[in-house]
């Protein structure tokens, strides 16, 4: 029940950090320090970008509780221990296995969902759900463009190490700054950001942390 602005930047980037330490224990991953450097600036990026700042003193935005921050800090490892144990799976059975068997899993798990009375009443006949009516192509496309995605990630895990992988976070969340400019500035009344100078020193700084990770990752 937090802000999403303020929940985000801690569960990426505990995330990527629990998967650095996990991988190294499970899957005896290790970074040579080129791969290291890449790690911290790729992490260090995406967090700035998405983290939420407020310039009235300068502070941060965190969550109110202590309850709030100890739940996302377990939402980041068990995030983090799914990626590991998919990346596990995949030295003992092939790729799309592994992949069909982890997405089943997760179909499986939002079925407990159903199970609740008021869950139920929230999925089918909320206000939310009749809008997802009306938008259904809008909806179904969101899907299938999640689905690739997710597709892409395990695959890219599958053949790479998987600490590396998840710190490339920051590109998506570079991408989808660049994506809220431009829709922003396109279309003001559906999307509203704060892009004052302060926002643009703050991304861009991100920005640059997540290049100078990528150019590492490049020259190693």
């Amino acid at each position: 029940k937090s802000a999403a602005s303020r929940v985000a930047p801690i569960i990426g980037g505990f995330r990527q950090i629990f998967v650095l330490l996990l991988s190294k224990v499970f899957l005896k991953e290790t970074l040579e320090w080129p791969e290291f450097l890449a790690f911290f600036f790729l992490i260090a990026g995406g967090v700035l970008i998405s983290l939420a700042i407020r310039v009235d003193g300068i502070h941060l935005e965190k969550p109110e509780t202590k309850k709030v921050f100890l739940i996302t800090i377990l939402s980041a490892f068990l995030f983090a221990l799914t990626y590991v144990l998919f990346k596990a799976s995949i030295y003992h059975t092939p790729f799309f296995n592994a992949f069909i068997w982890s997405r089943l899993g997760g179909f499986a798990a939002a079925f407990l969902f159903l199970l609740s009375r008021e869950s139920r009443h929230d999925i089918f006949v909320s206000p939310r759900m009749q809008a997802v009516s009306t938008t259904g192509a809008l909806f179904m496309l969101n899907k299938f463009l999640g689905a690739v995605g997710f597709f892409l990630l395990d695959y890219a895990i599958s053949i790479g190490r998987v600490s590396i992988i998840n710190a490339m976070q920051g590109v998506e969340y570079t991408l989808i700054f660049i994506f809220a400019v431009s829709l922003s500035r396109k279309y003001p009344n559906i999307l509203k950001e704060d892009f004052g100078r302060f926002a643009f020193l703050q991304k861009g700084a991100g920005i640059a942390l997540v290049a100078g990770g990528l150019v590492l990752l490049a020259l190693g």
